[in-house]
């Protein structure tokens, strides 16, 4: 099942303008997470610091985005089976203190 990741982190590279992250995998990790502002999209990268070009950006992006993450108390993190990735379909993104978080992040 394809995953879609909605961004709301403007200042990131991968998100252009339509909330839509583009980049073909994205790694979200988090130690002792309790809510969601203890995540962090380690994909980030700051569209005002970071120097990129079209073609780059064109050889990131896959439709088929792949999600991994670490926080082993989420309940759609899956450790078994899907080796590490997110089996949630829609995962969200936003912006908080300069960092990037996953709201889709549920305790277990």
């Amino acid at each position: 099942m394809e995953k879609k990741v909605n961004c709301r982190v403007t200042k990131c590279i991968y998100n252009r303008s339509s909330e839509c992250c583009h980049k073909k995998e994205i790694m979200i990790s988090g130690n002792n997470v309790c809510d969601s502002g203890d995540t962090k999209c380690e994909s980030f990268k700051d569209s005002g610091t970071t120097s990129c070009t079209i073609h780059n950006l064109k050889e990131e992006f896959k439709p088929r985005l792949e999600v991994y993450c670490d926080v082993n108390n989420c309940v759609f993190h899956s450790n078994g089976f899907l080796n590490g990735k997110c089996n949630r379909v829609t995962i969200t993104l936003d912006e908080n203190k300069g960092e990037s978080h996953c709201l889709s992040y549920e305790m277990m």
